[in-house]
């Protein structure tokens, strides 16, 4: 069932909660291949937000 469901705490919901965004660009991360590729999120979304 949790390979089916994701469930609990996210790292790249608590980064756009730090960048104070959306949760809108974890929701698509989470969605692709790089999904855990937590540090290359975190910059591309520092950029974007700076």
């Amino acid at each position: 069932m949790q390979k089916d469901i994701e469930w609990g705490y996210l790292i790249p919901y608590m980064i756009t909660g730090m960048l104070n965004e959306h949760p809108r660009e974890a929701i698509g991360m989470r969605k692709t291949e790089d999904k855990d590729k937590y540090a290359k999120f975190y910059e591309e979304i520092r950029d974007v937000t700076a």
